[in-house]
């Protein structure tokens, strides 16, 4: 008798797993049938074109020793959106550099400057990298370039 108990027991346990699996509305086919598709995002508006720059690479020639020397880099706005340069950094400390802070509108211009002070003798290639608003997720920036060969002059 008491292993007949347990047969029945077993046997309504396991038929209880089965049906658990689906809902009664599923056996019945009265089921609900929903689309999964997600939802599309709303896309802000993009810039439409990129950034465009005066030059991309600013040669000092030669120039003395322990004299500092500044170049100008000139950007031009030529998206449809305010853009904010977000940081522009020199490749190492001898690289110093300033931009403007506040957004610049479509159509008008900025500068930056990059100053590099001419403390080691020798032909130089140091870079400055501007990022902006604009860039793209996965985008590093603009790299802009600044050479030249410093000299001692007696």
């Amino acid at each position: 008798m008491m292993k007949k108990t347990v047969l029945i027991l077993v046997l309504v346990g396991l038929g209880i797993s089965l049906f658990a699996q689906t809902s009664v509305a599923d056996r019945m086919g009265i089921a609900p049938k929903f689309d999964y598709t997600p939802a599309k995002k709303e896309m802000k508006e993009e810039p439409v074109s990129v950034l465009q720059w005066n030059q991309d690479t600013h040669n000092f020639g030669t120039i003395d020793y322990n004299k500092p020397v500044t170049g100008q880099f000139v950007m031009t706005n030529t998206t449809n959106a305010p853009i904010i340069i977000k940081d522009a950094k020199g490749s190492c400390g001898c690289t110093g550099t300033n931009f403007p802070k506040e957004a610049i509108m479509p159509g008008e211009t900025a500068t930056i400057t990059a100053t590099y002070n001419a403390k080691n003798i020798g032909p130089f290639k140091k870079t400055v990298t501007v990022t902006t608003s604009a860039d793209k997720k996965d985008s590093k920036g603009t790299v802009l370039h600044i050479t030249g060969e410093v000299i001692w002059r007696l």
